[in-house]
């Protein structure tokens, strides 16, 4: 009652500047207002009108290409969606040979230059007499739980029994200690018992950007005493956004401040590894002949420590060479000073990681892990399913990635080596013995140590001799994205369809620069938010879309921070070659999978908060038994979703003639008033859609063959395909029975969907059905829906096969496979007149007027059928079928079903 109070404050106050503007208070006419209103009223359904018939004309330009540009989520669905059915080895003939191409590499993390050094051997027992331990910094962080967990998983091949100290500080009304039993209590550390958490990880209340972190004289002592071997320095404040004072706190200060405190340590060998960005090369980008090297960016002329005092004091001097050196933001600016100051202090051995974009990982602890915050590559990703209304500008430039497992795993193996560890490093005279040679003999991008030369800059990214198939593009990133939130119902279709325009098409033409970028983009983003925004101020409204708005409004500017990364290539020397078995479109997919997983959580954190049911067509069932949880959409029904018009839904659907989208509002409506709940098993279409874009053959024809129990089956399987094209089937043709032709308008209208019709029951083969298949399958490749079983089974239990249409199938010599699907219900909308079948031992006709009255009692609520499901079983291909064995396949395909 609220809101609406509100609604109507607002109407009338714009009303009444309206009025005034034309003076009708004025006036006092009452026929003024009339004459106004008759006059304005056609302006508005005009300016309505145009606005629906741009929208659904853009609908019908974007819907091609919305399809075509992607097929990502039809082939990895199912690691989004689980099936609650696992994959039975059925007796059909047909092989089982699966297509691994799909699948992730298994070998990422075996490449020679990522692997965990061997170092324990005989040196243990000399270890074991004085324990060694790792220091580390940002261990809550992305990169810095990961790097965690390896060091404790491999700490006696490292050579640190002890375990790592962490410096975390306290935060949001949590200790350190708090922080960081949280983190343990994640299943990714679940191969430490319970007492390793307590003895292995040694906490440290401290805050980096402090001298000596913070800590007291007596903390201090006890600190120089931690006898440790390697300082990994993770924190860092990974934000695009900063001053150029916030970037140097909390980017240089802390690292310059842990550099140092390194040297106060015990262990005088002490090696100090900082994380740094790959993108340290200001505006270079290099080229696949000369990649960006491993080592120091010139900053010339200006020197990096007055860099650094200017970005603390005036930062004008920071400021003229930030933007002459051309770096994009404040974080790989101040990276890139921190890497001079850091590598001006010869007294450290310092090694400097350098990784590209970070993403989820690709193997360790599992497949498409992400942290607990979403962060870059995953951070854009979340945005845009969280508010799709942003402008991003895609171009096909591939996406500089690196998963952070092998982040971790490169920096442990460059960190460690056998020649590197110092088993006591309590001489300090022998540390510093030869410093002098070293001073006269020094390279900003390596440390020469005697006879050993070691690298003291690494990038980590893929190197220009990987293949192209373990990449991706921005662009194929942005449709993946939109095709997973709109499955998901986080993004509209128009929406969706007005964002890809603008952001992967009109945008990349144009070819804008980044400051014409920005200027569109605050024009037609902040500028509007930020007036709806003071307008809510202004009126009290708190509703949550203005909370929303609200949260989200300091982050609407990525966009103009990833457009640099987004719209060139970079090309990196590296020692990383990526595997040939590396799938780089799989991993695309887990990166939006993870925004996706990122969104579910707050949406149900803020349903907690709120005490209202999460609103959203997935379902998610946890199951008891030793199998998988499975998750399931609503496609229909009283539970689903309902989008803002049925009709505007349908029209603007990707696929289907003006008959088909009538069709789906009509069914929309039918299924709303008859079905708590239409829900179909996604991932058991996954590996159909493999099959149909695999490279091995040319596409297949599909032959659906759904179990028949009701004259609902072929409405809600082809209702399916209509409603999520993403799934990458076509909308069926289907082989209906002959009585649905005589019926008046229905059968003209089911023809003009796609229907054909065949006879049944016949001893000859049906001439016109071979008529048909040849018409349909000419020159494309189509999809068919039939019921193996012919007509429905009065009893719930699978009917003999009708082998005709199979045989005629056959006879084509085209290439199909059979998709077999099995509609479950809870009740029957036809059950009635299947009882009175039962009883009277006749089949009854369909007529005109039993339809109308069956729609007058679905649309009255007296059909009513519960929960349907929908899964499909892996496909088989027709080769080869001979006569005598087209039965057997017939029986093959209802094993399936079963």
């Amino acid at each position: 009652r609220a809101y609406v109070n509100r609604a109507v404050f607002l109407s009338l106050g714009v009303l009444e500047w309206a009025f005034s503007i034309v003076g009708v208070f004025r006036s006092h006419s009452l026929s003024t207002v009339f004459s106004l209103i008759v006059q304005l009223l056609p302006w508005i359904v005009v300016g309505v009108g145009s606005l629906a018939i741009v929208l659904f004309a853009l609908s019908r330009f974007m819907s091609s290409i919305y399809l075509r540009s992607s097929n990502t989520f039809s082939k990895y669905s199912d690691m989004v969606f689980k099936s609650p059915f696992e994959t039975e080895i059925v007796n059909d003939g047909a092989s089982t040979d699966k297509d691994t191409s799909f699948l992730q590499s298994t070998s990422v993390l075996d490449l020679d230059s990522i692997k965990v050094p061997q170092l324990a051997g005989d040196t243990s027992e000399k270890i074991s007499n004085n324990l060694q331990m790792a220091l580390l910094t940002g261990a809550t962080g992305f990169i810095g739980s990961l790097l965690l967990r390896d060091l404790l998983m491999h700490r006696q091949q490292l050579l640190i029994p002890d375990g790592v100290a962490v410096i975390v500080r306290s935060k949001r009304g949590k200790s350190a200690q708090e922080r960081i039993d949280r983190l343990l209590t994640q299943p990714m550390f679940d191969f430490l018992s319970a007492k390793e958490k307590v003895t292995l990880v040694h906490v440290i209340d401290g805050d980096v950007t402090l001298p000596d972190c913070g800590m007291n004289e007596d903390q201090m002592k006890a600190f120089c005493g931690l006898n440790v071997s390697h300082v990994f320095h993770c924190a860092a404040a990974v934000s695009f956004s900063q001053t150029l004072e916030e970037a140097a706190m909390s980017n240089i200060t802390s690292s310059l401040q842990m550099q140092l405190l390194a040297k106060k340590l015990r262990n005088k060998r002490t090696k100090f590894v900082y994380i740094s960005t790959a993108f340290v090369h200001g505006g270079n980008t290099g080229t696949k002949s000369k990649p960006l090297p491993e080592g120091l960016f010139s900053m010339h002329p200006y020197d990096p420590l007055e860099l650094y005092k200017s970005m603390l004091g005036t930062q004008s001097y920071a400021s003229s060479a930030m933007k002459e050196l051309r770096f994009p933001n404040t974080y790989t600016f101040s990276k890139c000073i921190c890497e001079h100051l850091l590598l001006a202090d010869i007294t450290t051995e310092t090694v400097i990681i350098r990784p590209s974009i970070v993403g989820p990982s690709v193997q360790e602890p599992y497949e498409g892990w992400a942290g607990e915050k979403p962060s870059t590559i995953v951070a854009a990703a979340c945005l845009y399913l969280k508010f799709p209304y942003n402008m991003w500008c895609f171009g096909k430039e591939t996406v500089p990635f690196v998963p952070v497992d092998i982040v971790c795993r490169f920096a442990i193996s460059k960190s460690f080596s056998c020649s590197d560890v110092c088993l006591y490093g309590n001489d300090e005279a022998s540390f510093y013995e030869g410093v002098e040679d070293e001073k006269k003999d020094h390279s900003p991008c390596y440390r020469h140590e005697k006879t050993n030369l070691q690298k003291t800059i690494m990038t980590v990214a893929w190197n220009t001799a990987s293949p192209a198939s373990s990449s991706f593009s921005w662009v194929d990133y942005a449709f993946t994205i939109t095709h997973l939130g709109s499955v998901c119902g986080q993004v509209n279709r128009v929406v969706a369809y007005a964002g890809l325009l603008l952001s992967t098409k009109i945008f990349p033409w144009c070819k804008f620069s980044l400051s014409t970028f920005h200027l569109f983009h605050s024009i037609l983003v902040p500028a509007p938010i930020d007036g709806i925004l003071d307008l809510c101020d202004r009126l009290n409204i708190k509703t949550r879309f203005a909370r929303d708005l609200k949260a989200l409004s300091p982050i609407l500017d990525l966009p103009m921070l990833f457009f640099s990364f987004a719209n060139q290539n970079f090309y990196f020397e590296s020692d990383i070659t990526a595997p040939a078995e590396f799938n780089g479109e799989r991993y695309m997919f887990s990166c939006a999978v993870a925004a996706h997983r990122f969104i579910r959580v707050i949406e149900r954190q803020r349903s907690s908060r709120s005490g209202q049911a999460c609103t959203t067509n997935l379902r998610e069932y946890s199951r008891l038994s030793h199998k998988q949880d499975s998750t399931s959409l609503v496609v229909a029904g009283a539970d689903h979703a309902k989008p803002l018009s049925d009709l505007w839904w349908a029209l603007t659907q990707p696929k289907g003639n003006v008959f088909i989208r009538f069709a789906g509002w009509v069914l929309a409506k039918v299924f709303r008033h008859t079905a708590m709940c239409i829900e179909v098993d996604v991932a058991s279409f996954a590996e159909l859609a493999r099959a149909l874009t695999s490279p091995k053959s040319l596409r297949p024809h599909v032959i659906v063959a759904p179990t028949h129990r009701s004259l609902y089956d072929f409405l809600i399987v082809s209702y399916i395909f209509f409603s999520l094209p993403e799934m990458g089937i076509d909308l069926p043709y289907i082989a209906a029975a002959s009585d649905f032709e005589s019926i008046p308008v229905i059968g003209w209208l089911a023809s003009k969907a796609g229907a054909f019709f065949l006879t049944r029951g016949g001893t000859k083969v049906d001439s016109s059905l071979n008529d048909a298949l040849d018409k349909i399958t000419k020159n494309k490749s189509v999809a068919i829906e039939v019921f193996i079983e012919g007509k429905r089974s009065r009893c719930r239990t699978f009917s003999t096969p009708k082998t005709g249409f199979l045989r005629c199938a056959a006879e084509t010599n085209e290439d199909f496979v059979i998709l077999p699907i099995t509609i479950n219900y809870e009740g029957l909308p036809d059950e009635a007149s299947l009882l009175e079948e039962a009883s009277s031992g006749h089949c009854q006709t369909m007529t005109l007027p039993k339809l109308f009255n069956w729609f007058a009692r679905a649309f009255s609520g007296k059909i009513k059928i519960g929960r349907v499901y929908i899964s499909a079983s892996d496909s088989l291909p027709m080769l080869n079928l001979a006569n005598q064995s087209i039965r057997q396949f017939g029986h093959g395909i209802q094993s399936r079903h079963q």
